[in-house]
C-alpha cells in the first residue's frame, strides 16, 4: 500500500531539481528500497491513461481520457 506521507516526502525532495538516487534517499529520509518502490509506482501511474472525476448533480462520474 502506498502511504501518502512517504509520497509527500519523496516529492518534496524531488522538487529541488536534479538529484542523485542516494541524495534523494537521504533528503526524503526513506530507505532506498522504499524510494525505489515508490519511484516505480510513480512511473507506472504516469504511463497510464488520465482519469477525471466529475460531479453531475449528486453523482460522481469517473472517466478515462
Amino acid at each position: 500500500m502506498v502511504a501518502i506521507n512517504n509520497l509527500e516526502k519523496l516529492f518534496s525532495a524531488l522538487s529541488k531539481g536534479p538529484i542523485t538516487f542516494n541524495k534523494l534517499c537521504r533528503a526524503s529520509r526513506l530507505h532506498p528500497r522504499t524510494v525505489r518502490r515508490y519511484l516505480k509506482v510513480v512511473e507506472y501511474i504516469q504511463m497510464q491513461e488520465k482519469v477525471t472525476i466529475e460531479r453531475e448533480g449528486f453523482k460522481v462520474v469517473i472517466r478515462k481520457k
